[in-house]
């Protein structure tokens, strides 16, 4: 008979002792606007990108570890300054990251590759967009456009 009440009491303590609290999931979502000039090398020309991304981050917190996975989708129509012509840019890009402690900042930095449509007689490109993604100590995720740069073909 006291074995069948010892171990109930032992698991309970167990795990009121070594339990750590599990957090439910974060969700994030935030619209980032983008300006930009970039020198296209296909077309030497400048094109100045503009739009916005929406960036989607899912955070969960267990045991004292923070992981986010974020989305980030892009949207950008751009202009030639010199042409007028017309570059179209949608892209997607994700990331994971992991913080140790939750006390301490994660980073991850996004790179978006997507090819860059050029409209009529203009040649296409690659572009390569960097977005910076951090988690703070409380668990609050940020996200900015970091850079960016076209490549030809």
């Amino acid at each position: 008979m006291r074995t069948k009440l010892f171990r109930p009491a032992v698991l309970a303590l167990v795990l009121l002792t070594g339990a750590r609290p599990m957090l439910p999931a974060l969700l994030f979502h935030e619209t980032v606007p983008m300006d930009m000039i970039l020198s296209d090398p296909c077309s030497g020309e400048d094109v100045h990108f503009a739009g916005v991304a929406d960036v989607s981050a899912n955070l969960t917190i267990n045991n004292n570890q923070a992981h986010a996975f974020t989305l980030v989708n892009e949207h950008l129509t751009g202009q030639g300054l010199t042409s007028g012509a017309v570059y179209l840019l949608n892209g997607t890009g994700t990331g994971t990251q992991t913080v140790d402690n939750v006390t301490s900042t994660g980073e991850v930095t996004i790179l978006v590759t997507q090819p860059v449509i050029g409209v009529g007689g203009v040649s296409n490109a690659i572009a390569q967009v960097h977005f910076h993604i951090t988690v703070n100590a409380n668990g609050i995720v940020s996200a900015v456009f970091s850079d960016g740069m076209l490549i030809c073909n």
